[in-house]
């Protein structure tokens, strides 16, 4: 029952409303809609159940554990409202010192997306802490392909079940995860091509 039905109905039940219970039921209301309150292990819980947008399941369980590394840090009593930007600033700086810049711009990406979702639409908080540490620039390294004279080399080097697959690899762009859920009902030899589900 919302807050009005249940004011209204002590004001229908008695003619002189019972003013301490109406007290009771605003300081309840407010109590629940605060967010000074709420510590950064129950706000983690809400959002590991509520949270829409994981992409898949191994992002989500990556999710998560970038976000009980920071509970970790934090403690589970630490309240939400109290996680400034210096404090993130500081959890940033140690996973940057410890990991590469590409993991570093993930963790700062699920946490950037921890707070956000604090604000819209859960209205727990009015910043998001993290807003103001952009990500590392990443420099990408170049693929080198083997040469043909390399292929051969490695082929000539391999037991003959593992040359069918390096030659299969090398000849078809696969990738080891997509080889491995390879089925023969994904290969058609009238038309010799292999069909892949999900694929990057």
């Amino acid at each position: 029952m919302s807050l009005g039905l249940k004011i209204d109905a002590l004001f229908r039940s008695n003619p002189i409303p019972c003013l301490p219970e109406i007290k009771t039921l605003l300081e309840n209301k407010r109590a629940t809609t605060s967010s000074s309150d709420i510590t950064l292990g129950a706000y983690l819980n809400r959002f590991s159940k509520s949270y829409p947008n994981w992409n898949s399941t191994a992002t989500w369980k990556a999710g998560m554990s970038h976000l009980s590394e920071m509970v970790e840090h934090f403690g589970t009593e630490k309240l939400l409202s109290k996680i400034t930007s210096a404090d993130m600033g500081d959890l940033l700086a140690a996973i940057n010192r410890r990991r590469s810049a590409t993991t570093y711009n993930r963790y700062r990406a699920v946490y950037s997306v921890f707070f956000k979702f604090a604000i819209d639409p859960l209205k727990l908080l009015k910043d998001n802490p993290v807003e103001s540490f952009k990500g590392i620039k990443v420099q990408q390294k170049r693929v080198m392909p083997l040469r043909d004279n390399e292929c051969a080399a490695l082929i000539n080097e391999l037991h003959p079940y593992a040359k069918q697959v390096v030659v299969l690899l090398l000849n078809t762009g696969l990738r080891i995860g997509e080889l491995r859920k390879l089925r023969w009902e994904h290969v058609d030899f009238d038309v010799r091509r292999i069909s892949l589900g999900e694929t990057k």
